[in-house]
């Protein structure tokens, strides 16, 4: 592999002789590096000008090489990738960062479209997550943009907190996200997700303290969720089994969760009949006969279930088959760009239509560009959730939002979402 000698990884930004200032950074100081891998990056200037007014570190590399060299894992945000890098390509460095455990976000960019897909789609297959393709030419803005969509420090935050503090403080809270019916026009349906605000550090991504829950602390979040749904929509206006409201459930929960349904269902008759169960397509595998059995009770106690993130894990018909779902809600990775993709029309029809043949609604999640709602309008998708229709809002915004868009004789769908309170 050359080396080419236009340029070498540089990592003091501009106007500084040292990255921290004397002592340990903190967090106030500390500055999140973003690794571009472009052997063009002599033409980048621009865009190491725009990250680093706005606070980033940028290292600049120019081959596969010259990145296994310098990289430092260490207080790196994200690393954006050029898939023609002279001898290799983005491929060899997704290789890399596979081995090398990269926890990071991903960024590919390309003049190339199709370069750009095959390359999404093999890091897909070596179990990397790319955040975002970024088409050549592309501005500073543009980028900043896209690392925007990730705050600074936020993803391992959680680690610090006391999950059962936040609980007791209140600083868990509950949004609503809507899901818009293709077929009438009209909400009927919604996701209810949790959003961490802490005093200190504001509002936290929820997948950084979701997935450091326990059992037990994941399960009291769960009734926590029910007890939402009920205090806001078994009664009043809401209080109708033609609106329903999913819940993610952890198949480790579902043998004592089932009893405490049960029990509130005895209460409250119409309980089930306004929630569904989402369970992630990747957790089906890991489903015990034990839970098995608990789910195919709780649907004949009335629950109604749904298969989350399909698309992510490696489910066939017969796998599918064994689990009583309702609904299938598609991956977001798979819906975003469908439209113009061949490869993904064609893999989100095929998902649709299994739906249908198996009695189930299709859902398609991350819905954010016109053409992809059309597209999935046109091939029958009952439901969409995502930015188009509306983001994630809070309780009061929600009923308004929701009230307002179901009187209105014009489809909203093309209209800006709502700037929320919770993000």
């Amino acid at each position: 592999m050359q080396r080419s000698g236009l340029m070498r990884s540089s990592v003091v930004p501009f106007g500084s002789k040292s990255l921290f200032p004397a002592g340990k950074p903190s967090r106030q100081n500390m500055r999140s590096v973003v690794h571009i891998v472009d052997d063009m990056a002599d033409q980048l200037h621009f865009l190491r000008y725009a990250l680093e007014q706005a606070g980033y570190q940028t290292v600049f590399h120019l081959s596969l090489e010259d990145f296994a060299d310098n990289i430092s894992h260490e207080d790196a945000k994200a690393v954006l990738i050029d898939v023609r890098l002279g001898e290799d390509d983005a491929t060899d460095v997704l290789d890399f960062l596979c081995r090398n455990r990269w926890k990071a976000d991903i960024y590919l960019t390309s003049g190339d479209p199709k370069a750009l897909e095959i390359s999404r789609r093999y890091a897909e297959e070596i179990g990397l997550k790319v955040e975002a393709v970024i088409p050549k030419p592309f501005t500073g803005k543009q980028v900043m943009e896209r690392l925007a969509r990730k705050r600074d420090g936020l993803k391992d935050m959680f680690s610090q907190l006391d999950i059962v503090e936040a609980m007791r403080e209140g600083w868990i809270y509950g949004v609503l996200q809507p899901k818009l019916d293709l077929i009438s026009g009209k909400i009927k349906s919604a996701e209810l997700l949790s959003r961490v605000e802490h005093p200190e550090f504001g509002v936290i991504p929820p997948q950084s303290f979701i997935n450091q829950m326990n059992p037990e602390q994941n399960q009291t979040l769960f009734m926590q969720h029910v007890a939402f749904i009920r205090r806001h929509f078994e009664t009043g206006a809401w209080n109708s089994s033609e609106f329903r409201i999913n819940i993610n459930i952890d198949p480790i929960n579902l043998v004592n969760i089932r009893s405490r349904m049960k029990a509130l269902a005895a209460e409250a008759p119409d309980l089930f009949k306004c929630i569904v169960f989402e369970i992630t397509e990747e957790s089906l595998s890991e489903v015990t006969p034990a839970q098995l059995k608990n789910l195919y009770k709780m649907s004949l106690d009335g629950a109604i279930f749904s298969i989350d993130d399909f698309g992510t894990g490696l489910s066939n018909f017969s796998r599918l088959s064994r689990f009583p779902f309702s609904e299938i809600k598609i991956d977001r990775s798979i819906i975003h760009g469908s439209s113009g993709v061949s490869a993904r029309r064609i893999l989100v029809k095929s998902i649709i239509n299994m739906a249908h043949d198996m009695g189930a609604k299709a859902v398609a999640e991350g819905v954010e560009a016109v053409n992809d709602f059309a597209f999935l309008r046109e091939i029958g998708c009952d439901e969409i959730q995502g930015y188009l229709v509306a983001r994630p809002m809070k309780i009061d915004k929600f009923f308004a939002f929701v009230s307002d868009y179901n009187s209105s004789d014009v489809s909203g769908v093309t209209k800006p979402a709502p700037v929320p309170d919770a993000p």
